[in-house]
Protein backbone atom coordinates (compact mmCIF):
# COMPACT_ATOMS: atom_id res chain seq x y z
CA UNK A 1 0.00 0.00 0.00
CA UNK A 2 1.14 3.47 -0.73
CA UNK A 3 1.37 6.03 2.08
CA UNK A 4 -1.74 7.81 0.80
CA UNK A 5 -3.74 4.59 0.81
CA UNK A 6 -2.51 3.79 4.33
CA UNK A 7 -3.63 7.24 5.52
CA UNK A 8 -7.02 6.80 3.90
CA UNK A 9 -7.50 3.37 5.45
CA UNK A 10 -6.54 4.74 8.87
CA UNK A 11 -8.95 7.66 8.45
CA UNK A 12 -11.79 5.34 7.37
CA UNK A 13 -11.09 3.10 10.36
CA UNK A 14 -11.27 6.08 12.69
CA UNK A 15 -14.55 7.20 11.15
CA UNK A 16 -16.02 3.72 11.48
CA UNK A 17 -15.08 3.66 15.17
CA UNK A 18 -16.65 7.08 15.70
CA UNK A 19 -19.79 5.92 13.90
CA UNK A 20 -20.02 2.85 16.13
CA UNK A 21 -19.71 5.01 19.26
CA UNK A 22 -22.41 7.34 17.96
CA UNK A 23 -24.72 4.42 17.20
CA UNK A 24 -24.18 3.01 20.69
CA UNK A 25 -24.97 6.38 22.25
CA UNK A 26 -28.11 6.76 20.14
CA UNK A 27 -29.28 3.35 21.33
CA UNK A 28 -28.73 4.34 24.96
CA UNK A 29 -30.55 7.62 24.46
CA UNK A 30 -33.49 5.84 22.81
CA UNK A 31 -33.68 3.52 25.82
CA UNK A 32 -33.60 6.49 28.21
CA UNK A 33 -36.36 8.23 26.25
CA UNK A 34 -38.49 5.09 26.37
CA UNK A 35 -38.03 4.93 30.15
CA UNK A 36 -39.00 8.57 30.52
CA UNK A 37 -42.09 7.97 28.40
CA UNK A 38 -42.97 4.98 30.57
CA UNK A 39 -42.65 2.53 27.71
CA UNK A 40 -39.78 0.56 29.16
CA UNK A 41 -38.98 -0.62 32.67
Amino acid sequence: MTPVVKKLVARIDGLLQALQRAQDEIGQLRDEIAVLKGQKA
